[in-house]
């Protein structure tokens, strides 16, 4: 398994000891006898851990890639939190002239939202300091208990968009605006040589035998950079990807995706989703209608280039898959919400999606995909034209 996070600076450590946690949660709960092995660094920006699970049938090793691309993100990691909030309102206003806002209302909504969140989250700050000055003048002017009451409006005003910030992550999606903003205006992407080193990494996967199968992961913002890098090795090594295809061992998987709100205005993600949607690797993407920074049940291909439906779909379920103190935590921080994708499921019922079934299973996620395709419709147009009707 080949892995690329999302836009996150706390690099290949942090997601190591997340998943070593999670693994064993899994290992526990499936009466698995696993093992989770230390991080070692392969290359510069490759990081690889490996987990075992011995069955009576042999041994399943999976060896994980955590393919880095740190230093790119903290390149947009703008310092403090407010200084990023402020560029982040003002990189949202400027996505309405690409159109991004636009796409976001049509396909699902509620990542629409979680984009606006930082100018949300300045033109509130702006009104509830207004209001507490005035409200200071009126108390000195004119009243000073209805001064007094105003001011305590306010302030219950600052105390319920400090809670807006909490669970929106307002400063962590202000960085991300300023990414895609800079991305879309800028050749950041085209001369970028990190998707070729992602791709180098896939083919080598591929080239050796022991490998039984290939599985190439992505999750949020990350899954834009895993089809540049995709569309890269499908031109190096074409024949290496064909042949893969043919015996079912790649499989391209994508955790919360994001790609219809980057590609449209960034030249190089649209041509490399061109490229990627042409070939026939399988592609399964998965997401969850609880994620509110995720296209849900959204064909990729479909939305971007009008092309037809070509993508496995799989809703996630988090409310069936996570207990009900679980899937309440991650309710109120919507930053936890779009990372249950690389949790254990802890309901006690089946899991619709599990992270850690990739690494344990003893069968193909190949044979698994049951040949169905995107709907016409994405999940959250399905629920507006309904409501239009």
């Amino acid at each position: 398994m080949l892995y690329v996070s999302g836009f996150d600076p706390r690099g290949a450590s942090t997601y190591h000891k997340m998943m070593r946690g999670a693994f064993e949660q899994h290992s526990r709960t499936k009466c698995l006898d696993g093992a989770f092995s230390a991080r070692k660094r392969e290359a510069l920006d490759i990081h690889t851990w490996d987990t075992k699970v011995c069955g009576d049938d042999g041994d399943i090793v999976c060896k994980f890639s955590f393919l880095d691309w740190g230093p790119m993100v903290r390149q947009f990691w703008t310092k403090p939190d407010f200084k990023a909030t402020a560029i982040g309102a003002v990189a949202a206003i400027r996505l309405f002239g690409r159109g991004m806002p636009q796409q976001m209302y049509r396909l699902s909504y509620p990542i629409l939202i979680s984009n606006m969140a930082p100018l949300i989250s300045v033109a509130a700050w702006t009104i509830v300091i207004f209001a507490i000055l005035l409200s200071i003048l009126f108390a000195g002017y004119v009243s000073l208990a209805w001064g007094c009451l105003l001011i305590g409006l306010a302030l219950i005003g600052a105390v319920l968009l400090f809670m807006f910030l909490k669970r929106f992550n307002v400063a962590w999606v202000g960085r991300i605006n300023r990414f895609v903003i800079h991305a879309a205006k800028n050749p950041l992407l085209e001369n970028w040589h990190r998707p070729d080193e992602m791709a180098d990494a896939l083919l080598a996967a591929l080239r050796d035998e022991k490998n039984d199968e290939v599985l190439f992961v992505s999750h949020s913002i990350g899954t834009n950079i895993a089809v540049l890098a995709m569309q890269r090795a499908i031109v190096k090594g074409s024949d290496i990807i064909n042949t893969a295809i043919q015996n079912g061992r790649l499989v391209f998987v994508t955790l919360g995706q994001t790609i219809p709100a980057m590609a449209p205005s960034t030249s190089a993600v649209t041509q490399a989703l061109k490229t990627v949607c042409d070939s026939q690797i399988p592609w399964l993407d998965i997401s969850a209608p609880a994620d509110p920074a995720c296209f849900v049940l959204t064909d990729p291909c479909r939305a971007v280039l009008g092309s037809n439906p070509r993508v496995h779909l799989k809703n996630a379920q988090f409310h069936k898959n996570f207990s009900a103190q679980t899937y309440k935590a991650a309710k109120e921080n919507r930053f936890v919400m779009h990372f249950l994708y690389l949790q254990a499921p802890d309901s006690g019922h089946r899991p619709s999606f599990d992270f850690y079934e990739l690494m344990t299973s003893n069968e193909r996620l190949f044979s698994k995909l049951d040949g169905k395709v995107a709907p016409v419709i994405p999940y959250f147009s399905r629920r507006i034209t309904k409501a239009a009707q």
